[in-house]
């Protein structure tokens, strides 16, 4: 955020909603329901059935469920998910 408030930290107002309307052009509400939430769903509940104790959610889950989406949602070349 180049040191200045991110949109998922910030409240509703006039800079916000500058900030919101183009990440809705990228991730349209309805899109986001219908195809992205499916695939971040799957995605997760496949790490997670082969989850162990010590699992590092940020660096297997959180870090790898983002790339999945943008590489089956948007149709991006992922060569490395890390």
């Amino acid at each position: 955020a180049g040191g200045s408030n991110f949109i998922l930290g910030m409240q509703d107002g006039e800079e916000y909603r500058k900030l919101k309307s183009p990440i809705l052009t990228a991730f349209p509400p309805r899109e986001v329901e219908e195809r992205v939430r499916p695939i971040a769903q799957r995605h997760a509940r496949e790490i997670m059935d082969r989850a162990s104790p010590g699992f590092d959610v940020i660096q297997h889950l959180m870090k790898v469920v983002p790339v999945r989406i943008c590489r089956e949602y948007f149709g991006m070349v992922v060569e490395d998910e890390a």
